[in-house]
């Protein structure tokens, strides 16, 4: 059985991975900066979407894969909207 993680985290980057998949960088509380794969994250149904954009600040849960950790809960506690518009 896997282990599941839980900490908080800001999204700083995300790179479309798969059909549906993108890969994040998360810098964390607890564990520092971390690739977490986000599967099946672009389809419309995604409850992950919600918690996982680049700078949201969110209570992640990931568990560890063979390659990359894999996100199983993203719930949103910040949003930083203002650094995501002067970036564009």
């Amino acid at each position: 059985m896997a282990v599941h993680y839980r900490t908080e985290g800001i999204f700083l980057k995300k790179s479309d991975r798969a059909e549906s998949d993108e890969l994040f960088f998360v810098y964390t509380k607890d564990f520092g900066g971390l690739k977490v794969l986000g599967k099946a994250i672009r389809k419309i149904t995604s409850k992950l979407k919600g918690g996982a954009q680049p700078f949201y600040l969110s209570e992640i849960e990931f568990i560890q894969g063979k390659t990359y950790k894999t996100l199983t809960d993203a719930v949103l506690i910040e949003s930083f909207q203002n650094i995501r518009k002067d970036l564009v």
